[in-house]
């Protein structure tokens, strides 16, 4: 008996669902791995400080602080400078247009990065002076600004690396980024190592900044030796035409426009999860909440890589059909992606919730006292993790669709109106449920609110009708005209698929 239309039509979505989901999975694990190297090496570096120069408080807290510095005015900077990358590149592709306009955007999210970095320079040279305006002790105050002026060193070659990978992220490849951490974080972890050791270097704290700027270096290298040998230059950074339209105002002007809010809600978030911290330092018995919040912190932030990998391959993913005028693809990657992120949220946060204890001690296995407010606290990242995982996912579908303009106002929103004043109430005022899980409410709240408003924004999404005005990368969106050239990557990215090539 011959199978009727729907099963059949049963049998297609089936074998459909299953070549995205390979390719979903294809490229979210090379992303979230590399994120993963990063946070670990850099928690492993704090850790050597701690190790060999802890003694000395002001430089322990200095390197600690110096980093948070460093991060918040340079670093966060040039990689939210580069997520509009993303967007632009991954609809080139898709409309097989990238090795004519991605050199084009580099070029002008490398203009952006110039000035971007003047601004990094002065912040960090007068770094002393507003730590001390921001009430930081003298001492501690001038460690880190030793520590963050070090690390302005390696600033431009982490930016850069970060925009070549972003670009290679569009035309799908995210592994690239993965070889290179894999060097660099080996190398830095070494280079700490022999800069701290008391055997060795002994350069004492400024050694991990030391080791960060190397890393950053050889991170660049890997990326740009990648880039030249697997021949892939005509599609990152050559083109005829780039050199001409990269530097006008208005192409810079079009790459800030969508590069901006792709930056605000990735600086919003970052930011914000760093006040968190100076909030805990206001509550009663200070010292212990906040050795327990640094364990809330460290072990939540590893786990947030993973929602950071994946958005990365929705994004890529998302871009690529619009470009190819393929758009209803999306409706079942929303789909595919979201399960994915809900299976991994569950797992890990019923996990985290039945060892937690275990994780308490593994971070402070002396003291008792921070070991019970980590537990009776924990809570918090266990809900945090499937809100930040929700949003982060949707938030790879808006900006591979151009519309994370719209859904970086529920982040503000989230994290202005909602959550740092939740936190402050539920934690320092009232101390419900207890000082530092009132801390955490905060943050759940202000998650819950912009994970709900990107999923409101990507059921509103018409993907037909965002097939026809966004399916173009930002140049022929100016030109109706201009012809697409189909899908074209889609068969040649299944074909890579099956046949286990990067």
């Amino acid at each position: 008996m011959a199978p009727s239309h729907t099963e059949q039509d049963f049998g297609k979505h089936v074998v459909a669902s299953r070549s995205q989901a390979r390719e979903l999975w294809s490229l979210t694990w090379p992303a979230m791995l590399r994120n993963y190297l990063v946070c670990g090496g850099n928690t492993f570096c704090v850790a050597l400080v701690g190790w060999w120069d802890g003694a000395n408080v002001a430089h322990y807290d200095g390197a600690g602080l110096g980093k948070m510095y460093s991060n918040i005015t340079g670093l966060s900077i040039g990689i939210g400078l580069s997520m509009g990358l993303a967007t632009f590149c991954s609809q080139a592709y898709g409309a097989g247009r990238g090795n004519i306009e991605n050199a084009v955007h580099l070029r002008r999210c490398s203009i952006t990065l110039v000035f971007a970095f003047l601004l990094t320079t002065v912040l960090t040279v007068f770094a002393k002076q507003l730590l001390l305006l921001l009430g930081q002790p003298p001492e501690v105050a001038e460690t880190s600004a030793y520590f963050a002026q070090v690390q302005l060193i390696g600033l431009p070659a982490v930016w850069i690396a970060t925009a070549i990978q972003t670009v290679l992220d569009g035309i799908h490849r995210t592994r690239p980024g993965f070889y290179g951490c894999v060097v660099a974080t080996a190398a830095q972890i070494l280079a700490c190592w022999v800069f701290l050791h008391p055997a060795l270097l002994n350069w004492g704290y400024i050694g991990m900044a030391w080791s960060t700027v190397l890393s950053n270096f050889i991170q660049l290298f890997i990326m740009v030796l990648y880039v030249v040998t697997q021949g892939l230059d005509k599609e990152v950074w050559l083109s005829t035409d780039a050199e001409e339209e990269s530097a006008t105002f208005a192409g810079v002007l079009d790459f800030l426009i969508v590069t901006l809010p792709s930056a605000a809600m990735m600086w919003m978030e970052w930011w914000s999860f760093e006040g968190l911290t100076m909030l805990v330092g206001l509550l009663p018995n200070a010292t212990v909440n906040l050795a327990a919040h640094s364990t809330l912190f460290n072990t939540v932030v590893v786990f947030y890589m993973t929602y950071t990998g994946l958005s990365t391959a929705v994004c890529s993913l998302v871009g690529r059909n619009i470009g190819a005028a393929d758009s209803w693809r999306n409706r079942r990657l929303v789909v595919l992606s979201l399960g994915l992120c809900f299976s991994v949220s569950a797992l890990v946060s019923t996990s985290l919730w039945l060892c937690r204890t275990e994780v308490a001690v593994l971070f402070t296995p002396n003291d008792r006292r921070v070991v019970e407010v980590v537990e009776q606290s924990i809570m918090g990242i266990c809900l945090s993790i499937p809100t930040y995982g929700a949003l982060m996912t949707l938030y790879g579908v808006c900006r591979g669709a151009s519309l994370q303009s719209s859904a970086v106002y529920g982040t503000c929103i989230g994290y202005c109106i909602i959550g740092f004043p939740a936190a402050w109430l539920c934690g320092k005022h009232l101390g419900w449920p207890t000082p530092l899980m009132g801390v955490w409410v905060g943050n759940v709240a202000a998650l819950v609110f912009a994970a709900t408003w990107v999923i409101i924004l990507v059921l509103r999404v018409d993907w037909d009708q965002i097939s026809s005005v966004n399916g173009k990368s930002s140049d022929q969106m100016r030109d109706a005209s201009v012809p697409l050239l189909g899908n074209q990557h889609q068969d040649e990215d299944l074909l890579a698929l099956e046949e286990g090539q990067p």
